[in-house]
């Protein structure tokens, strides 16, 4: 159960206007599958410049020889 208060009670009347007669829990169903998909939008970018990252840094993925890391792990004291 979602209480009519606040926030909550201000976005169902915005529902109210844009969705006259729906019920409120459709309203609420509504009005968060939009902020969802709000949100996700405004995240696409960021995800975007991930992966480019992303894919700008394994191109060093041959930058050492195989092997390096075990030999250089063999060299720390135990």
């Amino acid at each position: 159960m979602v209480t009519d208060t606040g926030g909550v009670g201000e976005a169902l009347l915005i529902a109210e206007k844009v969705w006259p007669g729906l019920a409120k829990s459709q309203a609420l169903v509504r009005l968060i599958t939009m902020g969802a998909r709000q949100v996700a939008e405004s995240l696409a970018p960021e995800e975007q410049r991930r992966q480019e990252a992303v894919a700008r840094l394994s191109g060093y993925s041959d930058a050492y020889p195989a092997g390096y890391l075990d030999r250089l792990r063999a060299e720390w004291d135990a």
